[in-house]
Formats: C-alpha cells, sequence, structure tokens
C-alpha cells in the first residue's frame, strides 16, 4: 500500500529530516513507528500525506507516485487518509458533532450522509453521548477520540497517527491504542509514531525505529511473529 524507495529529505534550513529510506508497508498493517524526538518520525508521516515533499527518492501510495502530485491532485490522495495528531487540533467554539462533521462538509458530502458518517464515527469511538458538548468540556482523552472520529468519519484506507497519545496519561493512551487497534481489524492500515517504547511493550506489531532520519530497525513482535 506504501512504499518509500530511496527516499531524502533536506529542509531549507540544512537539516537532514530522512535519510535514503527504503520501507514497504502493507495493506492492513499496523505499524509503530518508534524514535526520540527529531529522530525524522513526523517527516516520515507527513510524506504520506503530502504534507512534506521529498527532496530524494520515490513514494508510492495506492501504488500513485506522489513525490511529483500536482497541488490539485493532493486533496484526492488525502481523502483517503486520516490524521490525528498530538494537539487534537479541534475547532474550540464548535461542538463535538459539528467538529466531525466539519471535515466531512468541506469535501462536499450531502448534508444526509455528512449526519451518518459523522454520528457512525462518533459511536464507534463511544462519543455518541457527547455530540452537543465542546472541547473545553472534554478530557484529553475524548477529545483524542473525537480527533480520530473526525479522521475516520469518512472511511479512509490509511490511518496516520503522529504521537497522538504525547499530551496524555497512561490509561487514556492505552484507550487511544485499542480503539486504533480495532480500526485496524477492521481492515484499516494504521501506522502510529510515538517515543513512548512503553506503550508498544507486548502489542502485537510490526515496530520500525527512525534515528537521526535512517531506519535503525524494523521488527515485527508478538502476533506478526508467526505469521
Amino acid at each position: 500500500m506504501i512504499e518509500f524507495t530511496n527516499v531524502s529529505k533536506k529542509y531549507a534550513n540544512g537539516v537532514i529530516g530522512l535519510h535514503n529510506i527504503n520501507i514497504q508497508i502493507e495493506s492492513g498493517e499496523f505499524l509503530f513507528v518508534i524514535g526520540p524526538s527529531g529522530a525524522g518520525k513526523s517527516s516520515f508521516l507527513k510524506m504520506i500525506n503530502c504534507q512534506e515533499k521529498a527532496t530524494g527518492g520515490e513514494i508510492k501510495v495506492n501504488g500513485i507516485e506522489i513525490t511529483r502530485l500536482s497541488r490539485f491532485k493532493i486533496p484526492k490522495l488525502r481523502r483517503q487518509i486520516g490524521v490525528v495528531f498530538q494537539d487534537f487540533k479541534l475547532l474550540k467554539k464548535m461542538t463535538v458533532y459539528q467538529n466531525v462533521a466539519f471535515a466531512l462538509e468541506a469535501i462536499g458530502l450531502p448534508k444526509e450522509e455528512v449526519r451518518q458518517k459523522a454520528l457512525d464515527a462518533l459511536t464507534l469511538v463511544g462519543l455518541e453521548g457527547k455530540l452537543l458538548f465542546y472541547p473545553n468540556q472534554l478530557s484529553g482523552g475524548e477529545q483524542q477520540r473525537v480527533a480520530i472520529a473526525r479522521a475516520i468519519a469518512n472511511n479512509p484506507d490509511i490511518i496516520i497517527a503522529d504521537e497522538p497519545t504525547g499530551n496524555l496519561d497512561p490509561d487514556n493512551s492505552i484507550q487511544i491504542v485499542n480503539i486504533l487497534k480495532e480500526l485496524n481489524k477492521q481492515g484499516k492500515t494504521v501506522i502510529m509514531a510515538t517515543h513512548d517504547h512503553e506503550l508498544i511493550f507486548g502489542q502485537d506489531c510490526r515496530v520500525v525505529t527512525i534515528d537521526h532520519g535512517t531506519i535503525f530497525s524494523d521488527e515485527v513482535r508478538g502476533y506478526y511473529e508467526n505469521n
């Protein structure tokens, strides 16, 4: 589903974000990307969504080469990808329901389809009882669940989560990972970046470690070791 071939990223200030990355991510995988802050995890994720452009190499998503994709075609690519951020990025003056519905309205879906998809997504993350709440009335874990609902409302093939538990306590962090694992069981490809090594302890998953812009290790754990 996702393939990086000799991908590098050098920023305008001379900082090397990634250096000669080669990796394939299959449809339906759950992949943790770990490494210290500044290692290149965010650069890696942003390139999948065309938030950053590679300065070398080739990236394919669903068979489409995206490194030279025109800006007019990027929105179509992004509709296949749901993105969850560390800081939630919720609109404070909108309710839980409106935050999710707004993302669907922005791509031009009919009103009834917007309503149904928003309700389905919020039910999946367990927030169907808080549709009229505002972000400041929610806990951090609940706000992140709204962000996940927004990311999955249009049924994307791929979910990218960039440090989604970075602002949460351990219990809420585990809840978020469990929601992402459930989405993965439904067939979605999930790529989650984290610097919290304890979070992946005992997980059935593939773990890629990035350090200084390069892939330091790529291993499978638990279930995947025997399949």
